[in-house]
């Protein structure tokens, strides 16, 4: 019985020894300060994380989110890295996976030049905040032109929705350097859309314009945006200036709102047609160009000498 304790004591300290040294061979600290050391990583990477969860994702809003992606990306690591790190062979590993780091990004750079440039500007895109998801854009000096309204921003492209309603998907590198119109309204905001009439200057102008305001006010989709005081003092509905007092005709404008952009697209549409009909039926002129011509005819006179020439 004696032998057969020495024998099981013997085997739990040759264990002990073995495992004892293959963990001191492995790990960079002790069996209990390594589990103090995960669990205390553990708890600040997950305290940081709610932290940041609580008050940087309300706050950012729109293409601002990709930071907190991103910051969230590299608390993960940074804590996966503390903890590899105390592995002693992985120590070794990454000793030789840092020595060789310099051509790797070299190659790496090369290699996906285009798409790190597109990150990149995905970043700026993200600081700079041009415009924000639900927008209004225009690409200038693309052909053909794109314009939509902004869907998302990623890290690596943006992607729109035209008015004929298709997904445009465009690299942020070709945005960032390209020139944009924005009109810095989000979809689903009021938008205001400007109709141009132009109208001849023997025409009735004021009649002109009144016909112009009860069309605009008579469409469906057309919104009043008058306030109610505004509404009891008599307001006009629509709002029309002389905005140019062109070659051949009066520039006349009006504001039409419209609940978003594609709304505003067709209304008006169906508004310049109407506009059409009404000002044939009341004999308003919107004229061609065209130039009025005064040619004028020099006086014919007899050279000198002539009438000496006659009666001689």
């Amino acid at each position: 019985m004696d032998n057969t304790d020495n024998t099981m004591e013997e085997f739990a300290a040759s264990t002990a020894d073995s495992f004892n040294e293959w963990w001191n061979d492995t790990f960079s600290f002790p069996p209990i300060n390594m589990l103090i050391f995960v669990g205390i990583v553990a708890v600040i990477t997950f305290v940081v994380i709610k932290l940041i969860k609580r008050f940087l994702r309300k706050r950012l809003t729109g293409n601002m989110r990709i930071f907190y992606r991103l910051i969230y990306i590299i608390i993960v690591v940074i804590a996966v890295s503390a903890v590899l790190m105390t592995i002693k062979p992985l120590q070794e590993f990454s000793t030789a996976i840092l020595a060789s780091s310099g051509i790797a990004a070299a190659v790496f750079g090369l290699a996906a030049q285009q798409t790190l440039g597109n990150l990149f500007s995905g970043i700026s895109i993200s600081a700079s905040k041009p415009f924000e998801a639900g927008e209004y854009i225009e690409i200038l000096n693309t052909n053909p032109p794109i314009s939509g309204i902004v869907q998302s921003i990623a890290i690596r492209h943006t992607t729109i929705r035209d008015s004929s309603n298709r997904t445009i998907v465009i690299p942020n590198g070709v945005i960032d350097k390209e020139m944009l119109r924005t009109t810095h309204y989000l979809e689903g905001r009021d938008v205001c859309n400007f109709l141009v009439v132009g109208v001849g200057y023997g025409s009735d102008i004021g009649k002109a314009i009144d016909l112009l305001r009860k069309i605009i006010s008579a469409h469906p989709d057309v919104l009043d945006m008058r306030t109610p005081e505004q509404k009891e003092n008599g307001g006009q509905a629509v709002d029309v200036y002389i905005t140019d007092l062109g070659d051949s005709a009066v520039q006349l404008r009006a504001s039409v709102w419209t609940k978003d952009t594609a709304t505003g697209f067709a209304t008006l549409s169906d508004i310049r047609f109407s506009v059409l009909e009404e000002f044939a039926k009341h004999s308003i002129e919107i004229p061609y160009p065209y130039r009025n011509v005064v040619v004028q005819e020099a006086e014919q006179t007899e050279p000198a000498g002539s009438e000496k020439e006659k009666t001689s």
